[in-house]
Order: structure tokens, then C-alpha cells, then sequence
């Protein structure tokens, strides 16, 4: 018996390991809810919120049907993974294992673990567009600037192959068991977005041809909260619902069919961007995650009470502050507002990105280990960007993204009542501004901006 160990690639299209096991004999699949997910982290919050748990939870549920139709049985446990493991090899007779070896210092446990089993394993790269194999340089040589991995990249001829469709293997006597969410402590969310690789396959169609909003992504990718302001691919690559390259081969299907221009260009840039974190993760391994970086020294002034007013949206700057309720409240932040949120924790609070990396993983929908981290370290200073005192202006950057300021209304409707033009400048009025507009419960700035 082979055992599929499931991760992020909660799918059954595009899937070339699976396809491997699936030759080599009978297979059955397993996802492990590793009990640390549950547990508080070293700053004091659960690991993992219950949007990203249930999330991960209904895209098993959309796994477990899929893989049904190839008589795959599914096993989806939670608690700790080396027992869980011992156990099924034990209750299976277990002849092999197949999982994609990811970079990460946890998935890195789970595979020492998994090598001192005398096990055979078996391993396929899935998540990047473009295979190390095929990089023109080695890891250790990958270019420390984006643009000029990005040009080496667009020089080679990379074919975005599938894999062949599976075909339905015998079946066997085994029998799925995903335990119920009661079971596993996860409460029922409704998902900001829909959850499964069936979803994930009629959304990137409906982006795409139905709604063709390919061809003005670029124009719309900084709005913060209209739903096809951007992709929303990123939920189902990060779990790998959707393969890279059927995202891509869909949209030169598109490019050729209706139009191809500078926004279809970069949808492809920013997979690029995506690949290119992954390399940098592979290359530096561990050293991601130290609080320094990538770079030699890193100093920071800790404070709690920062920290809460930005984990809970009340600095007192309307633009974090609606970024931040719609993380909590949804599991989910537009790219703009990330790097605004990532910016004010780090450059103008000078708080250790950890922190707010930790609360990102927390409750992302679409985390993904390598693009958090990296887009931390990017936003700090520390990471892959020579432009290391960069700070944003937090009213102009609300203002140039969210003209109407609906956003804000959504987020922090006790600003209703606030004319538009001052909105976002609600951190620069008087106390009796402040007051003659109803917002004396609206917090002031946790920090003022420092002006020469």
C-alpha cells in the first residue's frame, strides 16, 4: 500500500506524484492537522485562526469527493504527526510514502521524521512555475534582486505541461474518515472565498472567460474591496487547489483567444514574484526566519501596546486600521494592504516582523511560508529590496486606492459621518475636529508622524 501524504497540493488535476503512486500500486491519502496548529505561538496567539483551519477543513471535504472518483480514500487526522505516521504504517502495512519536500523548518521536521521510518519515499517539485531544474543558474547562485531573476527567467522557453488526467485505480476496501468539525475544534466559517478545487477551477474560468477581467487587472489590482479587483488566486495556489500551470495555461488560452496586453503580463509577473520567493526560501533555508533577515543587524523597540493597537485595528491611522479588521474579520487583506500594514508595523512602529508575520499565518486564507515571510523581510527592509528606508504615507496611499472611501466604510463604519476628504487624514485633526464630527470614540494616533 502507498500512502499520498497531502499538503499544499489539495488537488487532483496537474497532480504528476500522484499520478506516480497511483502506477507503483494501491493508494491512500492522508492530511495531518498538526496539533501545534491549535496551540498558542511564541507571541501569544493561536498558531492557526479558525478562517485558515476551516478553510483547509472544506477544501479536504471538496479533496475527499474529487479523489473519490479515482477510489483514493482519504484519512485526514489531527494531532501529532510522528505518532499519526507510526500508526498508519503500522495498520496498513505501509510499502512507501510520496509527499513534495517543501521548504519550511516544520515540513522539514515532519521529513526527518519520515527518513528514519526505512520507508521508501518518492518526491516531484510541484509548486513553481518554472522547475529548479530548470533554472539557468543553481540555487545558491539565484540573482538577490527580483528583476534580474525575472529577466533571466523570461529568456528561456519554459513549457507549462500538465501532467496526464488520473485514471480511477482499483478499488480497495479502505474507506475515507475526515472526522467532523466538532471533532477536530474547528468552527463553521462562511469563506470570504470559496474553499475546494472545484471552486477553485470555476473561478479562475469565470475570471477569466465569463467575466474577462484578465485584461484590466493591472488598472484594478490595488483596490482593496471590490472582490475582482484582484485574481483571488492566491487561496487556491497556496493550498494548491489550482496548479500553477493550469493557471497559466488558461491564460495564454485567454491571451490568444480575446487579448493579450500589459495586465494579462502581469498576472504572469506576479507568479514570477511567487517562484522567485520559493528559490530565495530553498536558497537561505532557516536564515528567513531569523529576525535579522537576510541582512547583518536588525534593532527594534519592542512595545505591547503598539502591538495590540495594530493587531486589533486601533492606531488611530484609518488605512491599517480597516486592513487589519478586514484580516480578522475575513481571513483575507488585498496585496496593497499589506504592504501598507507590513510597512506601518515595521518602518514606523520599528516592531519586530516577526510578529507580524506570525499574526499573518495565523489568519491568511492563502499564507503560503515563503511569499509571507519574504514580503515581511521585503517590507522591513531585510529581504530581497535595496531600497531599505522606504516608509509609506499611509493618508496618500488610502486616498490614491480608496477614492470613495468605501472601503473605509465597510471596515470602520463608526467614520461614516467623516467627510470623504478627511477620511484618511482623521490622524492629523484637532480634538475638536474629532468632536464636532462624532469620533471622540475613534482611537488618536498610537504614535504621531514626526514632521521637519
Amino acid at each position: 500500500m502507498n500512502l499520498y501524504l497531502f499538503q499544499n497540493d489539495l488537488r487532483i488535476h496537474d497532480h504528476p506524484l500522484l499520478k506516480k503512486a497511483m502506477d507503483q500500486g494501491p493508494v491512500i491519502g492522508l492530511f495531518v492537522f498538526d496539533a501545534i496548529w491549535f496551540k498558542d505561538n511564541q507571541f501569544g496567539f493561536q498558531k492557526k485562526s479558525n478562517h485558515w483551519l476551516s478553510f483547509i477543513y472544506d477544501t479536504l471535504l471538496d479533496l475527499n469527493k474529487q479523489l473519490h472518483t479515482l477510489n483514493i480514500p482519504l484519512l485526514a487526522k489531527k494531532g501529532n504527526f510522528n505518532d499519526i505516521i507510526k500508526t498508519l504504517i503500522s495498520d496498513y502495512s505501509i510499502d512507501s510514502i510520496y509527499y513534495e519536500k517543501l521548504p519550511g523548518d516544520e515540513e522539514r521536521k515532519r521529513y526527518d521524521f519520515i527518513s528514519t521510518l526505512n520507508i521508501p519515499t518518492y518526491h516531484e517539485e510541484m509548486k513553481p512555475l518554472c522547475k529548479s531544474h530548470l533554472l539557468p543558474f543553481s540555487i545558491q547562485n539565484l540573482p538577490f534582486v527580483f528583476t534580474q531573476f525575472r529577466h533571466q527567467i523570461e529568456r528561456l522557453y519554459v513549457d507549462f505541461k500538465e501532467s496526464e488526467p488520473l485514471v480511477p485505480q482499483s478499488k480497495i476496501t479502505i474507506e475515507s474518515d475526515i472526522p467532523n468539525l466538532n471533532d477536530l475544534n474547528i468552527l463553521q466559517t462562511t469563506h470570504y472565498i470559496k474553499p475546494g478545487e472545484s471552486e477553485g477551477l470555476k473561478h479562475l474560468s469565470q475570471y477569466l472567460f465569463s467575466h474577462q477581467l484578465a485584461k484590466t487587472y493591472k488598472d484594478t489590482r490595488n483596490g482593496m474591496l471590490d472582490f475582482n479587483d484582484s485574481t483571488k488566486f492566491s487561496a487556491y495556489l497556496s493550498i494548491g487547489a489550482l496548479s500553477v500551470r493550469r493557471i497559466m495555461n488558461e491564460v495564454k488560452k485567454y491571451e490568444l483567444n480575446y487579448v493579450k496586453n500589459d495586465s494579462t503580463y502581469w498576472i504572469y509577473f506576479e507568479l514570477l514574484w511567487r517562484d522567485y520567493f520559493y528559490f530565495v526560501h530553498k536558497k537561505y533555508d532557516n536564515r528567513i526566519f531569523n529576525q535579522e533577515g537576510l541582512a547583518q543587524y536588525h534593532h527594534t523597540s519592542h512595545n505591547p501596546h503598539y502591538i495590540t493597537a495594530w493587531k486589533e485595528g486601533k492606531t488611530g491611522y484609518p488605512l491599517i486600521d480597516a486592513n487589519m479588521r478586514q484580516l480578522v474579520q475575513t481571513g483575507y487583506m488585498s496585496n496593497r494592504g499589506r504592504q501598507n500594514v507590513a510597512n506601518f508595523f515595521t518602518k514606523f512602529l520599528n516592531q519586530d516582523w516577526r510578529i507580524g508575520a506570525a499574526l499573518f499565518e495565523a489568519y491568511l486564507i492563502d499564507y503560503d511560508v515563503s511569499s509571507n515571510t519574504l514580503n515581511w523581510l521585503y517590507n522591513a527592509g531585510l529581504g530581497n529590496d535595496p531600497r531599505e528606508n522606504r516608509m509609506f504615507n499611509y493618508i496618500t496611499q488610502g486616498e490614491r486606492n480608496d477614492k470613495n472611501c468605501k472601503y473605509l466604510d465597510a471596515f470602520l463604519p463608526e467614520l461614516k459621518k467623516v467627510p470623504i476628504h478627511l477620511k484618511y487624514k482623521i490622524s492629523e485633526l484637532l480634538e475638536q475636529e474629532r468632536v464636532s464630527y462624532g469620533i471622540q470614540n475613534y482611537p488618536r494616533p498610537i504614535k504621531k508622524v514626526t514632521k521637519s
